[in-house]
């Protein structure tokens, strides 16, 4: 496995493919109970599509590819905490940007 690899598949001792438990578990909308996320990687397809929902706002576009990227709806992001949503889009940059920023 390369170093580059290697990099993208930990985050300290967690490996990135793992969920993130939320500190604060709340439930959408529909009434489902949201305790853990999934970060996933996001395609350029979905990326164009988060830009577009974005329309030329930069966090509004960045916001929509982190709900993209855990496969939930803006609407159900927003009721996370802040600090859970810290942990998320850090793990979404991890993924998605890696060390070229």
């Amino acid at each position: 496995m390369t170093k580059a690899k290697q990099d993208n598949t930990q985050a300290g001792n967690e490996s990135v493919n793992q969920p993130i438990k939320l500190q604060h578990p709340y439930k959408t909308d529909a009434g489902v109970p949201i305790e853990q996320v999934n970060v996933r990687g996001i395609t350029v397809r979905e990326m164009k599509n988060a830009q577009r929902v974005g329309d030329g706002d930069e966090i509004s576009t960045n916001y929509a590819m982190v709900a993209t990227a855990c496969d939930l709806v803006q609407e159900d992001l927003d009721k996370m905490m802040a600090i859970d949503f810290q942990a998320v889009q850090n793990r979404f940059l991890k993924l998605n940007i890696g060390d070229s920023q």
